[in-house]
């Protein structure tokens, strides 16, 4: 099987110039796509954190204003209040929901799991005072035990973001480290590379310099023959066919 020539100077040029510039190319397409995976991950992470702390905040809130509906209901029993109650109940349910959507950890799921439970056991509970027209102090005093939920869930939140920068922070190293382990290895390959190709290009002319330089002094003992590019070996011929005229 014969070797690979390049049919002239300008084609093996160009073949250097790919051969050295290839591996620093791919190196920037992985670099290039490993920081935006990193930057994607890090918007979704820093919206997720945020959505979190907002959701935590919103949550407290609709659980005061539940439990003072839920309390002002069982006094008074007043069917608007009532109303107001159950909007509370479903703004909380549609919290939950978004809260689940977002990056959370199993600690966190947990959490929200648990308050869901205890949040729709509370809820059971003033439906059956509207029907029954009463309720226990121990299943009322349960939306102390909501409430306690609803600060776990807040220091969860915080506890899930820390993790989350943690994540992020990892992720940067390991790409740092990517980089730092591709110039070891690509740089000193493109730089050999280089050096190659510089020896293959100029190897050639020198011969063809160094022939020609032999007929001009009128030396014509040496056989001309050049070793390259097609183009310049054919050189080398004429060359040659020359020196034998003159000879």
């Amino acid at each position: 099987m014969k070797s690979y020539r390049p049919k002239s100077i300008i084609q093996l040029t160009l073949v250097g110039f790919t051969c050295v510039a290839a591996p620093l190319i791919a190196a920037l397409i992985l670099t290039l796509i490993s920081v935006e995976r990193m930057a994607k991950q890090s918007e979704h992470s820093i919206l997720s954190m945020t959505q979190g702390i907002q959701l935590s905040q919103r949550l407290g809130k609709e659980m005061i204003e539940m439990e003072r509906y839920a309390r002002q209901f069982l006094l008074l029993k007043d069917a608007a209040i009532y109303q107001l109650f159950q909007e509370e109940h479903e703004e909380i349910r549609q919290v939950l929901e978004a809260f689940r959507s977002l990056i959370i950890d199993q600690d966190l799921s947990a959490i929200l799991h648990e308050f869901s439970s205890l949040e729709a056991e509370l809820y059971s509970y003033v439906n059956s005072a509207k029907a029954e027209g009463e309720i226990s102090d121990a299943e009322i005093n349960k939306f102390g035990d909501l409430s306690f939920l609803g600060r776990r869930l807040l220091l969860a939140s915080s506890l899930n973001i820390q993790r989350q920068i943690d994540a992020l922070q990892s992720r940067a190293r390991e790409i740092n480290k990517l980089l730092y382990i591709q110039s070891l290895i690509l740089i000193p390959v493109a730089f050999s590379l280089a050096i190659l190709f510089t020896i293959l290009i100029t190897r050639p002319l020198r011969q063809v310099d160094h022939s020609i330089r032999k007929l001009g002094t009128g030396d014509f003992s040496e056989v001309i023959k050049v070793s390259g590019p097609r183009d310049l070996e054919e050189l080398g011929e004429r060359l040659e066919w020359l020196r034998l005229r003159l000879e």
